[in-house]
């Protein structure tokens, strides 16, 4: 009896395609959950600048100051149910983050419902609302203690060394495998730094018609009575040509990255707070 051929299709080359983009975009997946409490962000609390244990040498007014190149940022609300403690960091209860889209609106990023504003992202621990913009922890007058808000209206910025200060006097990287090998790292911006970082974006944009990952810039600390201490940044110089292939690389290396989830918290989440009470300001 003749046997009958296979009726088993070999693979296509454009399933074979699929299979290898869904296999890249698992890893990226993954390695983005995995890996992100291990990322490195920049620490500006006990009057300096550090970074893994290491601080950043003070500029002639005596203030924590380094030489970087701005790759990314995006927008971040961050509400912690209890007290937050700069000293000892530890994950949000709810977080949401805003990209820029062409038009300069700030969309939701992986929003728990798939809404295209800013929402609780899907993978925070206690998400306190549906939406940010009507969530009562995102209102002047829910903090604890004043005016201001319990959630913290603030920007992750991820950036890599941009060269060295000798002398007061910046230096510059000059080779592609310094910006190719360079570390990045990550800040959270206090929250009474994000309007000066905002005027820096800005600044840039308007004088030298370029996006912050196209200039050396200066990252400082500086002490301040209200908050204190706030992030202030400024422009070193524009990046020569012969670097930008390598930079835009890490550029879109950062953008990829930047909306990496926070660690799970080691405890279970608890239930959503009970929202805020109306408060008044009447003859203050």
């Amino acid at each position: 009896m003749a046997t009958k051929p296979s009726t088993t299709k070999a693979p296509t080359t454009q399933m074979n395609t699929w299979e290898a983009e869904m296999a890249k975009a698992a890893t990226v997946a993954a390695k983005a959950e995995s890996k992100s409490i291990d990322r490195p962000f920049i620490s500006m609390v006990s009057g300096k600048m550090s970074l893994g244990g290491s601080d950043f040498p003070l500029d002639g007014n005596g203030h924590s100051h380094a030489a970087v190149i701005v790759l990314d940022q995006i927008h971040a609300n961050l509400y912690y149910a209890g007290p937050y403690d700069a000293n000892n960091p530890t994950s949000p209860d709810c977080y949401a983050y805003g990209a820029v889209d062409e038009v300069g609106d700030v969309i939701g990023v992986d929003t728990w419902d798939s809404r295209g504003e800013l929402a609780p992202h899907k993978s925070c621990p206690n998400r306190q609302h549906t939406d940010c913009a009507t969530c009562p922890w995102n209102q002047f007058g829910s903090a604890p203690q004043g005016k201001g808000k319990a959630c913290q209206n603030t920007r992750r910025v991820g950036l890599i060394p941009a060269g060295t200060f000798v002398d007061g006097r910046f230096q510059a990287y000059t080779k592609v495998d310094q910006i190719e090998n360079a570390q990045v790292a990550w800040v959270k911006l206090p929250t009474m730094s994000v309007k000066g970082f905002s005027t820096f974006i800005t600044t840039v944009a308007n004088a030298l018609s370029m996006p912050t990952w196209g200039i050396f810039a200066e990252l400082i600390r500086v002490p301040d009575a209200k908050a204190q201490y706030v992030a202030n940044w400024q422009a070193l110089g524009k990046i020569p040509n012969a670097l930008m292939e390598a930079v835009y690389k890490r550029f879109k290396e950062v953008r990829e990255d930047i909306a990496f989830p926070f660690a799970p918290k080691s405890e279970a989440a608890s239930a959503p707070s009970k929202a805020p009470a109306k408060r008044k300001y009447a003859g203050r």
